[in-house]
């Protein structure tokens, strides 16, 4: 009787064994890691600009009496923007030119008489005097002359525009300026990135841009 109780005792104790290591195991499960890419968002405030401006002013005053352009315009180097009267820089232009003609063809005439020994030296030199001073005259008047009109110093967009058909134009007294040109095909943008995120963007890399309008 002894010897089955003992027998019986173990076997219990086998089972007992058994149950407590089936609860004590955990489930696993195997999977292959794959690199993945992920993507690191950085987002910033800034401004957009274009590489080329100018501000356009007038370096001759006087009534301003045609506005050719506006604002919004596409305009290429050397297209006319704006006019003021040129009635008087014309005329002063006219006398100038007339002038430097005639001092031009007297200098030619007095080196061939100089040549000749019809004339001294200082008379052909004080001719000469003459000329440079009227040929200076004759390229300020044309200046003046040609500073009558607006003209684009490169291809580009007026962006801004202050005249006024009729209104009295005098550079120094120019508050606002005339005429604003930029290049809109070339533009730059200026964001401002926190130091944090330095580190995470890199000259090359696209951007994505979104222009809130007003």
């Amino acid at each position: 009787v002894g010897t089955l109780f003992l027998i019986s005792s173990c076997n219990q104790k086998s089972e007992e064994a058994d149950m407590q290591e089936e609860k004590l195991r955990i489930p696993v499960m195997v999977d292959v890691i794959n690199a993945q890419e992920y993507e690191i968002i950085v987002t910033g405030i800034g401004k957009i600009d274009s590489r080329q401006r100018a501000t356009i002013i007038f370096e001759s005053q006087g009534q301003l009496e045609k506005i050719h352009k506006n604002v919004g315009d596409e305009i290429s180097k050397e297209d006319v923007i704006a006019e003021i009267n040129s009635t008087i820089y014309k005329s002063a232009f006219q006398l100038a030119e007339a002038s430097f003609k005639k001092a031009e063809s007297d200098l030619e005439d007095a080196r061939t008489l100089l040549n000749k020994n019809a004339i001294s030296n200082d008379e052909f030199n004080q001719l000469h005097l003459s000329f440079i001073s009227t040929k200076s005259n004759y390229t300020q008047a044309r200046e003046r002359y040609d500073k009558c009109s607006l003209t684009a110093p490169f291809d580009g967009t007026i962006v801004d525009m202050n005249l006024n058909p009729g209104e009295y134009i005098a550079p120094s007294q120019t508050v606002l300026p005339p005429v604003i040109l930029a290049d809109m095909d070339h533009l730059i943008i200026e964001v401002s990135v926190s130091e944090k995120d330095i580190s995470k963007i890199q000259v090359g890399q696209d951007v994505l841009v979104h222009v809130k309008a007003y």
